[in-house]
């Protein structure tokens, strides 16, 4: 279908949002089955999924052969406290908090960006609803209305991400009301700037971080870290099972194109593919079969499998766009989000990393380019570079996502070129730039040139994909346009 991607969770999630941000008020019906089937472009098993989900945890009520009723009160609502399974307390809170600024503030200045006209409609709602004499429903609300700018970047994978820190279930300490009050009047200062053309950061909000408890708490964190990282498997969307077997053969053809493999060569074991590619062998098996029906690989039993096809003939292999396209979508969901949260995080990243470390990144791009040269390599050792440095374990993790799906475009037919050319160059040049900066101890203009050079990488990957056909597809994916509407 066309929207696989988006699952009953996103219907939840959605629903969920109207709900608890007022647009669906308590006492009201939710459309029929029908109207939301047809809203999200999806199945009737679905959307039932998500109504039994809300009926659950209590925010419809339903009954047979009538259309589920709102019971939400977010005022009586109890407040949660933060789940102990991510680890323990301070140190926790403090990392998902740090996280939040270096993810949310980029993601929600660009949702701001993007709303015009009468989508302005569905904001103006919410903090029509914020009254700062009901503390709890406040800053539920408050949550709502910035995730609400989040999820109108089109993003999943953003918003996925942000969804993880885990913060729409837990609700702040109260403050006073008169915190309470110039929070709001910040707010509507901020839309009215916006809205005229202003900035996002000539507003200025105070420091809410004591809502959380998190101040003076530091010196309480854990010895031990391995609780704070994010569960990767919510953040990246599982794989199909079509999928798997893709992303396997897409990326040996991928690697046969860059020459890594050449026609004679003997490719891994299917046991050996299992675990690089953590999938199971009948998923290899599956993708080997696929090769060899398209030539590419002969397999023989007792001998293993060998590379038939040259660079030629591969050009002349005709994959379809839809065969691929969530691969592609994945890879520029993630290029998306690298490039709107990139200048802080590698500010941070830079703060953190030693002179000789600096020195010994250059040296590694400059042996992958001079000595070992395969395709560009340099913007994701770069990126590897960033990721290895951040010192807060969410954020690292989300980053682990979107250094996983770098891969993905290597899998990508005729989008990697295995000859220099003057954009791999001016890539380089960009890049070799940065790690100047760094090595001079200037994070600053380290984390400038280095988003400089992301953003043009993106703008090449969507130039390539639309001259290649993919980008249709890719967009067919999914509707990102159902994430906030």
């Amino acid at each position: 279908m066309k929207n696989d991607v988006l699952m009953y969770e996103n219907v939840y999630e959605i629903l969920k949002d109207k709900i608890e941000s007022g647009r669906l008020p308590r006492g009201s019906r939710l459309p029929s089955r029908a109207e939301l089937c047809k809203a999200f472009g999806t199945s009737e098993k679905s959307v039932r999924r998500a109504v039994e989900l809300l009926a659950d945890e209590g925010f419809v009520k339903t009954e047979k052969r009538k259309r589920p009723v709102v019971a939400f009160n977010p005022v009586a609502q109890p407040r949660k406290k933060a789940p102990p399974a991510r680890g323990t307390g301070a140190f926790v809170t403090e990392d998902t908090l740090k996280t939040g600024v270096l993810l949310c503030f980029p993601l929600i200045a660009q949702g701001l960006k993007l709303c015009q006209g009468d989508e302005w409609a569905v904001p103006q709602a919410i903090i029509d609803q914020m009254d700062p004499g009901q503390p709890v429903a406040f800053w539920r609300l408050s949550k709502r209305l910035w995730r609400f700018f989040v999820a109108r970047t089109g993003n999943a994978l953003a918003l996925r991400a942000v969804d993880c820190l885990g913060y729409t279930g837990i609700d702040p300490l109260s403050g006073t009301r008169e915190m309470r009050e110039g929070y709001l009047e910040s707010i509507r200062e901020l839309f009215e700037c916006v809205r005229q053309g202003g900035s996002f950061e000539s507003i200025h909000f105070g420091d809410f971080s004591a809502l959380y408890d998190f101040v003076g708490m530091a010196e309480k964190k854990a010895e031990s870290r391995s609780g704070s990282a994010l569960p990767v498997s919510k953040i990246d969307q599982k794989l199909t099972k079509a999928e798997r077997y893709s992303s396997v053969y897409l990326d040996i053809i991928s690697l046969i194109a860059v020459g890594y493999y050449k026609p004679g060569d003997r490719l891994p074991t299917h046991e050996a593919l299992r675990k690089i590619y953590n999938v199971s062998v009948d998923t290899t098996v599956r993708a080997v079969q696929i090769l060899q029906e398209w030539g590419v690989v002969e397999a023989t039993p007792g001998k293993g499998i060998f590379v038939t096809m040259d660079l030629d003939g591969l050009k002349k292999l005709t994959i379809s766009p839809g065969m691929i396209a969530s691969h592609v979508r994945r890879f520029l969901d993630s290029l998306e989000l690298l490039s709107l949260t990139v200048e802080g995080v590698a500010v941070h990243a830079a703060e953190n990393a030693s002179a000789s470390e600096a020195q010994e990144l250059y040296d590694e791009i400059d042996r992958l380019w001079n000595r070992l040269y395969l395709y560009d390599l340099t913007p994701r050792v770069l990126l590897n570079f960033i990721t290895e440095h951040i010192q807060y374990d969410a954020m690292r993790s989300i980053y682990g996502v979107i250094q996983k799906n770098q891969h993905v475009g290597r899998s990508i037919p005729n989008l990697v070129n295995p000859v220099k050319t003057a954009v791999n160059c001016e890539l380089h040049e960009q890049c070799m730039e940065a790690v100047g900066f760094l090595m001079e101890g200037r994070p600053r203009d380290f984390a400038r040139k280095a988003t400089e050079m992301f953003d043009h990488t993106r703008e090449l990957v969507i130039g390539e994909c639309r001259r290649l056909g993919y980008w249709e597809a890719a967009m067919a994916v999914y509707d990102g346009d159902l994430l906030w509407k």
